[in-house]
């Protein structure tokens, strides 16, 4: 798979959509691996030319839709292109994420810090990033700390917006070597001064609905196919 592009049938109730991947052989929730995913603000994606993410004739494609309410009756038939690479990738795609949840915001709290971390196990090549949180998530930023100790800032979203979650792209790949940390670091704002807040008198937990949180560092990644 070179791209894909969500077709979002209710935008007014789809807060987001997943997809994974599955061999066959198992079912329900055991062994899903991201594929592609869709949030508020993200366009269609075209991968860089040379990569592409894999599945098999064994595997089949699990769809995720988190919906929520808005008062009025409706219907979803959110539909999922996917562009087909015309040629055998040089570099296979994966979506690795750091995720941290165990958060818990405490009400009125102004400066709640986030961090979570993630080891890559080969030699990869850094394509995107995109943070991940709801309506009291304030900044994050991703930092490499490479086997040798030094460490390298690769991203700084200073004022994140949950209505317009971009997934940023780099110009050219980043080399990082087996044994990199990936570190994501967030702020959040659970204080009436944030405009968005939706409730600031209550504390707040990771959960599902867009009035609770996430932490989410997500990644394309490739690694050189053998």
């Amino acid at each position: 798979m070179a791209g894909y592009e969500f077709d979002l049938g209710d935008p007014a109730v789809v807060h987001h959509a997943r997809i994974f991947t599955q061999d066959k052989s198992y079912s329900g929730e055991q062994a899903l691996l991201d594929m592609a995913a869709y949030a508020p603000g993200k366009a269609s994606i075209s991968y860089p030319e040379g990569i592409a993410q894999k599945f098999s004739s064994n595997d089949r494609l699990v769809m995720q839709i988190h919906y929520t309410t808005n008062g009025l009756a409706t219907t979803d038939q959110t539909r999922l292109g996917l562009h087909y690479a015309e040629q055998a990738p040089q570099q296979t795609l994966m979506n690795p994420i750091t995720v941290n949840e165990d958060i818990y915001i405490p009400a009125g709290a102004h400066n709640y810090q986030a961090s979570a971390s993630i080891v890559l196990n080969d030699d990869s090549y850094l394509y995107a990033m995109s943070p991940h949180m709801r309506y009291r998530g304030k900044s994050m930023k991703y930092t490499a700390v490479y086997p040798d100790g030094n460490s390298e800032q690769l991203l700084s979203v200073p004022n994140f917006q949950f209505q317009w979650q971009m997934d940023y792209w780099l110009k050219e790949p980043k080399f990082l070597p087996a044994g990199t940390t990936i570190v994501t670091d967030g702020v959040f704002d659970n204080s009436s001064a944030n405009p968005g807040n939706p409730n600031s008198d209550i504390d707040v937990g990771w959960g599902g609905q867009s009035w609770e949180e996430m932490f989410i560092g997500w990644m394309a990644i490739a690694v050189d196919t053998q």
